[in-house]
This record gives structure tokens, C-alpha cells and sequence, in this order.
């Protein structure tokens, strides 16, 4: 899904969990059914590219646009920007393992990248900074109720285009 234009609007209505687990149950979850090794081996996928592409297609800035991805894990949808020529890209995760494990996947790429580890609501509120293309592949979906805040901040971060996707 790409959102431009009115985003604060879709942004608000993206989360799956309605009434659902609290903000230290949905971690707990992701970090239970988190299988690193499966993700990684998949690499840099179609979607990372399709991600990339339509940014790169749609932006008025093109590669000097700052870049940020929600849910980022080993980096392997950052490597399509970075692949691309991008140098402002920043990656959030929760799972500090997932750094070191980018080190040895995509070395420039851990080198070149801003990483921030940490829940989104706990990491976006304090970047203060607005990025031009805001996306999340897969793990919205963790956001609780509870932490549904984090929408306007999500919102409040992305300056040109908020990319989203959610897997079945």
C-alpha cells in the first residue's frame, strides 16, 4: 500500500489490533516467534526492490531523500536503497541481535546505516526528524493498542511518501 497525501488519516486506521494484546505482550510475541535465520536467508527480495523502485520512481528527491524503515531487521530492504545509492538511511528494530547478524550480511550497509534499536514507540518519538520515505514491511502489525500513539508519530515522520505493507 502507498499512502501519500492525507497519510496521518491512513495511518491512524492501520492497526490490525484492535482491542487486542498489550504493548509487552506483542513484544514478548514478536520475540518468541522471531526466526532470524529463516528471514535472513531469504535476502534481498522482490519486495525490497518493488519497496525501492516505487520510492525511487514517485520522489522529488530521488537518492538525497532520507530514508527510514520501520522494523528494519537484518536490513536486507535497506540494502535495496542502499544498493541504489541512497547514504540517509535509518533502520529501527527491537532485536539488538539483528545488528550484528547485518555486519556480516551487508557490512557497507551496517557501516553506512543509522540504527536504532528499540520498540517504535520508545525510539520514533526522540528521532526528531522527518524522512522522505517512511516504510514498514510486516511489522506494523506488532503495534498494540496500547502504543497506538505511535501512528501520529509515524505521521509526523514522513515528509514525502509512507510505504506499508503487511504479509499474510
Amino acid at each position: 500500500l502507498v499512502i501519500s497525501g492525507s497519510k496521518y488519516a491512513v495511518a491512524k486506521s492501520l492497526n490490525p489490533f484492535r482491542q487486542g494484546p498489550t504493548k509487552e505482550e506483542q513484544h514478548k510475541v514478536y520475540k518468541q516467534d522471531y526466526e532470524l535465520s529463516s528471514y535472513i536467508n531469504q535476502g534481498t527480495d522482490e519486495t525490497s526492490y518493488w519497496v525501492e523502485s516505487i520510492f525511487f520512481q514517485k520522489s522529488k528527491q530521488g537518492v538525497d531523500s532520507s530514508i527510514l524503515e520501520l522494523g528494519c531487521n537484518v536490513g536486507r530492504h535497506l540494502n535495496a536503497f542502499h544498493k541504489r545509492g541512497y547514504d540517509d538511511l535509518t533502520g529501527v528494530d527491537i532485536n539488538k541481535e539483528v545488528f550484528d547478524e547485518m555486519e556480516e550480511l551487508y557490512p557497507k550497509l551496517a557501516t553506512d546505516l543509522n540504527f536504532h534499536q528499540g520498540s517504535f514507540e520508545s525510539v520514533l518519538p526522540e528521532t526528531n526528524q522527518t524522512f522522505g520515505c517512511v516504510y514498514s514491511v510486516a511489522a506494523l502489525m506488532h503495534v498494540s493498542d496500547e502504543s497506538s500513539f505511535i501512528f501520529d508519530e509515524i505521521a509526523k515522520s514522513c515528509n514525502d511518501m509512507l510505504i506499508t505493507i503487511r504479509r499474510k
